[in-house]
């Protein structure tokens, strides 16, 4: 059976080769501390602005696309979802004020169901039916919680729909008007007249009066997306369509309403969509026709589900990017710290080295030393300390050798030198430990070190 044996690194006594630092598997510094203070600084920066980011929910990445589909979903029509309100104005020479009479006009709203029926024999029959929608004076509980875009407009003079309806539950709209069961809201604005009503209209000339240059107002919310609004995205605003009427002119439009939908991403480990829907009305395509409508419509307008959405998609920050992140950050700073600081550490463990090795004092340690020797002036008399302090400077007292001048032992070839330059070097570690004692007994003196050489080399 085979076994792994750890290799060891060993020096010429047998010795086991260890990573330490005057015995001390750990060195610290004054560089070394400032570093590792400003390192752990950066990564508390890095957790918190991360962090901030995973909890606030502030800046997410949000995509934006518009899609075309076949059968779009139903949308119902609601005081939530699509609060409006209408009304005319009079002509500007007449001052613009907003009036109601229905001896001069009326609103005619309906829901438009058509029906698509295929028979056995392959022809296709498509019928239409009309749904009367009740309307009455607005009030500020018609625009749910929009209601504070509305509270300056005169609310008695304006056309809502009726929250609850005698002929419907629902306001939906739905399906494809060419080729699919489908239903449409269609807003009307009829000129009075006495054939279609069971109450006298005005003259003519009092009718063409008011209606001539007449104003269609109608006072809608609008949808504007915000991403960085977490709960909240649809920042919904008031906003109004306005078109001139005129007896002697009938208008047409057909206005799309576009589903818009926002898809939340906000799992902290996995992914969890949350889909909000929200309505958004494009601008009404209008279509004049200079004669007078038969039956009275100065403006007939068809609101009409659309094939094209809009989606957000919106992808917050997950835990283990937050990890990532910082993990990358600390990488990339311990890399720069290397490059920059590698030529500054390999100076100063070289000094250390050389110093350890050929017994060359720093002029930090002499400035040690001479503390030394003034406390323990203090301690016994003067004359002893005085004396202490010669022994330490004559000890202490050494060349410094600069690192460019000491031979590295690799460029030794001959065994023996190598041999006889590790046992003077072992023997000047032995002797530099006894010197950091600060004992006079234990100092070694360089003609002490000499003939320990001699007594080793023998």
């Amino acid at each position: 059976m085979l076994r792994k044996i750890k290799e060891w690194q060993v020096d010429l006594f047998a010795v086991p080769v260890s990573l330490t630092h005057e015995g001390k598997k750990k060195a610290n510094s004054r560089h070394g501390i400032l570093i590792t203070i400003l390192f752990a600084g950066f990564l508390i920066w890095s957790v918190y602005n991360l962090g901030h980011e995973l909890f606030a929910k502030k800046n997410p990445n949000t995509i934006n696309y518009d899609s075309f589909v076949d059968t779009p979903i139903p949308m119902e029509l609601n005081k939530d979802t699509f609060p409006f309100a209408f009304g005319l104005q009079l002509p500007i020479m007449q001052g613009l004020t907003f009036f109601k009479d229905e001896r001069v006009y009326k609103p005619d709203v309906k829901l438009v169901v058509f029906t698509i029926t295929k028979e056995s024999d392959g022809s296709v029959t498509k019928t239409r039916d009309l749904i009367d929608i009740d309307v009455e004076a607005c009030r500020l509980e018609h625009f749910g919680d929009a209601w504070p875009g509305f509270t300056d407009l005169p609310l008695d003079m304006l056309y809502c729909i009726k929250p609850n309806q005698s002929n419907l539950d629902k306001i939906i709209i739905k399906g494809i008007t060419d080729y699919t069961d489908s239903q449409a809201f269609n807003l009307a604005i009829v000129k009075c007249q006495n054939t279609t009503t069971d109450f006298s209209c005005k003259t003519d000339g009092e009718i063409d009066y008011k209606l001539t240059g007449a104003w269609l107002s109608i006072f809608y919310t609008q949808s504007a997306i915000n991403p960085q609004n977490f709960t909240h995205p649809n920042q919904r605003f008031r906003t109004s369509f306005v078109s001139m009427v005129s007896p002697d002119l009938y208008k047409s439009a057909i206005t799309k309403l576009n589903h818009l939908n926002v898809i939340s991403d906000d799992g902290w480990l996995f992914e969890t969509d949350k889909v909000q829907n929200y309505v958004k009305m494009n601008a009404p395509t209008e279509y004049l026709d200079l004669t007078p409508s038969e039956y009275g419509f100065l403006w007939n307008g068809v609101f009409e589900i659309s094939q094209i959405v809009t989606t957000y998609e919106r992808k917050y920050t997950k835990l283990q990017t937050v990890l990532a992140q910082i993990q990358g950050s600390a990488a990339t700073v311990i890399l720069i710290l290397v490059v920059v600081l590698q030529p500054y550490s390999q100076v100063k463990f070289n000094e250390t080295l050389i110093n350890e090795l050929f017994d060359v004092k720093m002029k930090k340690r002499n400035h040690q030393g001479k503390k030394r020797g003034k406390s323990l002036g203090k301690n016994k008399t003067k004359e002893e300390g005085l004396n202490m302090q010669k022994q330490n400077s004559k000890v202490q007292t050494k060349e410094h050798v600069p690192i460019n001048d000491v031979k590295s032992p690799n460029s030794f070839s001959d065994r023996k030198n190598m041999e006889r330059l590790t046992s003077e070097r072992a023997l000047l570690s032995i002797s530099n430990k006894y010197e950091e004692e600060r004992s006079p007994e234990n100092i070694l003196t360089p003609t002490n070190k000499q003939d320990a050489v001699q007594s080793f080399k023998t």
